[in-house]
């Protein structure tokens, strides 16, 4: 298996691939980063730690792995970690109770919790967990969330950094989406590239990535009941509904899909707990 920001996958000792030749982007990393790897590297030598910021060069990296384990991280995570503590104390963490989990890997900055946890068996493993496991991940996928959401807000904080009449407005949270939401702002290449790759069809804010989060933490915190499932569904209709008001008006569109395509996986659980036990084991 592999943990990784932006791919999973399972890689087997004997399994050949085919695949180009890619380099890692850890040349790219501060003396105080490489150093950091290094050590991790020495500390886990059963996993391969891996550098890497395009997508294609992360998938092509973790095929030519020769280890069981592969972990992958940016630049940026690894700079981050080298420097924050705690930071890196998490990452690590979300790491090793991947491993122990075996294959309930997610996208996502090794966060535990397994991704399409709606299987073609009929079986959906995270509200097969135990409370424990399950309270485990919540925490997880909470860490991670913050993680991401932090970096989106850093992000637009930077944007609007040098607009003066836009930043001064955008002062707390709520205010940067209605900033944001008002469109009185620009933004560089850079940064435009950036959030077009987030929230694409494979982006960790598009809509096949955040509906499947939004049904796995319910999951999470529901368990196996069909009642509390409803009660994390409606909770779920009222973020939405709060999330409209601080962005000011109608959020857009990607919104609206990612919240279709959350219901349509509550539905399909219902569904499943309605079909005969017979079948759903089959």
């Amino acid at each position: 298996m592999s943990i990784g920001i932006s791919g999973v996958s399972q890689v087997g000792a004997s399994t050949q691939y085919e695949a180009p030749a890619v380099k890692s982007s850890e040349d790219k990393l501060s003396k105080k980063a490489q150093d950091y790897l290094a050590d991790l590297r020495s500390k886990y030598g059963d996993y391969d730690f891996i550098v890497a910021n395009d997508s294609d060069d992360k998938k092509a990296l973790v095929k030519q792995s020769t280890k069981s384990t592969s972990v992958v991280f940016s630049t940026s995570e690894m700079e981050r970690m080298a420097k924050d503590e705690k930071y890196a104390a998490q990452k690590l963490k979300n790491i090793d109770t991947a491993v122990r989990n075996g294959n309930k890997i997610a996208e996502g900055q090794g966060v535990t919790y397994e991704k399409g946890s709606t299987q073609s068996s009929g079986l959906y493993s995270i509200n097969k967990m135990n409370k424990a496991d399950r309270s485990a991940l919540v925490d997880q996928l909470k860490a991670d969330m913050e993680s991401r959401k932090s970096q989106l807000i850093d992000l637009v904080q930077k944007t609007l950094s040098g607009q003066v009449d836009s930043f001064g407005k955008a002062s707390d949270e709520n205010s940067i989406w209605r900033t944001l939401a008002s469109g009185k702002f620009t933004v560089d290449a850079a940064t435009k590239a950036q959030a077009q790759k987030d929230i694409s069809e494979d982006g960790y804010w598009g809509v096949k990535q955040t509906s499947q989060r939004l049904f796995d933490f319910a999951s999470a915190l529901a368990g196996d009941d069909v009642d509390k499932m409803k009660e994390m569904q409606a909770a779920m209709e009222k973020g939405y509904k709060m999330a409209t008001k601080a962005w000011g008006r109608e959020l857009p569109s990607i919104s609206k899909d990612t919240l279709d395509a959350a219901n349509k996986l509550f539905d399909d659980y219902y569904r499943s707990k309605e079909a005969p036990k017979s079948a759903i084991e089959e």
